[in-house]
């Protein structure tokens, strides 16, 4: 199945490449996965990406969620913004409050470029790739 995705992606992943003229990539780094399953698959994704990335001569620059999240002002929750969900939603299983608190932080993310560049983003996915982009053109482009 992964191997079947990858050819569905890849006549469009090499038509992206063709166009693409950069002097650096900035890419998400890798995230915490409790499957060794699922990070074996990852990482051949991620592996074949980067190889790919690299061959048009650009500079693939990895990043941290956390470092582009914190730069944004989107920070982990404390403890006490975890409480007040487990109060506010009460008798939910653990699993329930780890989804809910990560909307709220992908919500945060939409909603900081939403009002920053008057966008109207709703795609978590998307608006990821914004702080990505985001934070590698303000801080990695420093001199």
């Amino acid at each position: 199945m992964l191997f079947d995705q990858h050819r569905n992606v890849d006549s469009e992943f090499y038509k992206i490449l063709d166009e693409l003229k950069a002097d650096y990539i900035a890419v998400e780094g890798a995230v915490l996965v409790r499957s060794p399953d699922a990070v074996i698959k990852l990482s051949y994704v991620y592996a074949v990406v980067i190889a790919e990335l690299m061959s048009t001569g650009a500079k693939v620059i990895t990043i941290s969620p956390t470092s582009w999240q914190s730069y944004i002002g989107n920070k982990n929750p404390t403890k006490e913004e975890k409480q007040a969900v487990r109060i506010a939603f009460p008798g939910h299983v653990d699993s329930w409050y780890k989804n809910y608190i990560r909307n709220m932080r992908k919500q945060r993310t939409v909603d900081y470029f939403n009002i920053k560049y008057s966008l109207s983003l709703y795609d978590f996915d998307v608006a990821d790739s914004f702080g990505i982009a985001h934070y590698a053109n303000k801080e990695l482009t420093k001199r």
